[in-house]
Protein backbone atom coordinates (compact mmCIF):
# COMPACT_ATOMS: atom_id res chain seq x y z
CA UNK A 1 0.00 0.00 0.00
CA UNK A 2 1.38 3.59 -0.82
CA UNK A 3 2.12 5.65 2.18
CA UNK A 4 1.54 8.86 0.40
CA UNK A 5 -1.98 10.15 -0.06
CA UNK A 6 -2.06 11.13 -3.71
CA UNK A 7 -3.77 14.72 -4.16
CA UNK A 8 -7.13 13.15 -5.75
CA UNK A 9 -7.84 11.56 -2.45
CA UNK A 10 -6.78 15.05 -0.86
CA UNK A 11 -9.11 16.85 -3.00
CA UNK A 12 -11.93 14.21 -2.66
CA UNK A 13 -11.79 14.24 1.07
CA UNK A 14 -11.79 17.92 1.47
CA UNK A 15 -14.80 18.40 -1.19
CA UNK A 16 -16.50 15.73 0.82
CA UNK A 17 -15.87 18.05 4.07
CA UNK A 18 -16.82 21.14 2.35
CA UNK A 19 -19.63 19.66 0.78
CA UNK A 20 -21.65 18.77 4.00
CA UNK A 21 -20.68 21.23 5.81
CA UNK A 22 -17.68 19.57 7.74
CA UNK A 23 -15.06 22.20 9.68
CA UNK A 24 -13.38 20.04 12.05
CA UNK A 25 -12.66 16.12 11.86
CA UNK A 26 -10.29 14.26 14.37
CA UNK A 27 -9.65 10.29 15.00
CA UNK A 28 -7.46 9.58 17.37
CA UNK A 29 -5.97 9.64 21.09
CA UNK A 30 -7.62 12.51 22.52
CA UNK A 31 -6.17 14.81 25.29
CA UNK A 32 -7.07 17.53 27.59
CA UNK A 33 -4.69 19.72 25.77
CA UNK A 34 -6.62 18.70 22.31
CA UNK A 35 -9.84 19.83 24.05
CA UNK A 36 -8.23 22.97 24.44
CA UNK A 37 -7.18 23.37 20.71
CA UNK A 38 -10.50 21.96 19.40
CA UNK A 39 -12.38 24.10 22.00
CA UNK A 40 -10.51 27.38 20.61
CA UNK A 41 -10.70 26.07 16.77
CA UNK A 42 -15.01 25.81 17.04
CA UNK A 43 -14.85 29.23 19.28
CA UNK A 44 -13.13 31.35 16.42
CA UNK A 45 -15.01 29.34 13.42
CA UNK A 46 -18.65 30.30 14.77
CA UNK A 47 -17.20 34.04 16.26
CA UNK A 48 -16.72 34.32 11.93
CA UNK A 49 -19.86 32.94 11.33
CA UNK A 50 -23.69 34.80 11.17
CA UNK A 51 -25.30 32.73 14.09
CA UNK A 52 -26.69 34.33 17.21
CA UNK A 53 -24.79 34.87 20.27
CA UNK A 54 -27.39 32.32 22.27
CA UNK A 55 -26.98 29.95 19.78
CA UNK A 56 -22.86 29.95 19.78
CA UNK A 57 -23.04 29.64 23.61
CA UNK A 58 -25.35 26.87 23.61
CA UNK A 59 -23.11 24.99 20.76
CA UNK A 60 -19.92 25.96 22.77
CA UNK A 61 -21.43 24.41 26.34
CA UNK A 62 -23.11 20.92 24.06
CA UNK A 63 -19.29 20.55 22.14
CA UNK A 64 -17.37 21.08 25.56
CA UNK A 65 -19.71 18.47 27.21
CA UNK A 66 -19.13 15.92 24.47
CA UNK A 67 -15.71 16.64 24.36
CA UNK A 68 -15.19 16.09 28.31
CA UNK A 69 -17.48 12.59 27.54
CA UNK A 70 -15.09 11.30 25.27
CA UNK A 71 -12.04 12.51 26.92
CA UNK A 72 -13.30 10.49 30.61
CA UNK A 73 -14.50 7.50 28.02
CA UNK A 74 -10.93 7.38 26.56
CA UNK A 75 -9.26 7.70 29.81
CA UNK A 76 -11.34 5.11 31.75
CA UNK A 77 -9.14 2.11 31.30
CA UNK A 78 -5.25 3.08 31.60
CA UNK A 79 -4.72 0.24 30.78
CA UNK A 80 -5.55 0.81 27.01
CA UNK A 81 -5.31 3.60 25.09
CA UNK A 82 -8.35 4.30 23.45
CA UNK A 83 -9.14 6.42 20.23
CA UNK A 84 -11.95 8.72 19.87
CA UNK A 85 -13.45 10.34 16.98
CA UNK A 86 -14.76 13.99 17.14
CA UNK A 87 -16.42 15.85 14.20
CA UNK A 88 -18.39 18.98 13.60
CA UNK A 89 -20.11 20.67 11.08
CA UNK A 90 -22.87 22.67 10.50
CA UNK A 91 -25.95 23.31 7.47
CA UNK A 92 -27.09 26.60 7.99
CA UNK A 93 -27.82 27.48 11.11
CA UNK A 94 -27.98 23.95 12.68
CA UNK A 95 -24.24 22.76 13.91
CA UNK A 96 -23.68 19.00 13.90
CA UNK A 97 -21.85 17.59 16.62
CA UNK A 98 -20.80 13.78 16.45
CA UNK A 99 -18.21 11.65 19.26
CA UNK A 100 -17.23 8.36 19.48
CA UNK A 101 -14.94 5.97 21.17
CA UNK A 102 -13.52 2.94 20.82
CA UNK A 103 -15.12 0.05 22.47
CA UNK A 104 -13.29 -3.25 22.97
Amino acid sequence: MNQRLNKELVYDLYQSMVDNQISIVYEGAISQSLVRSFLSIAEDKMEKSAVGKNVKKRVFRVLLECLQNVTLMSEHDESQERNAIFIVGNQDQNYIISTGVEVT
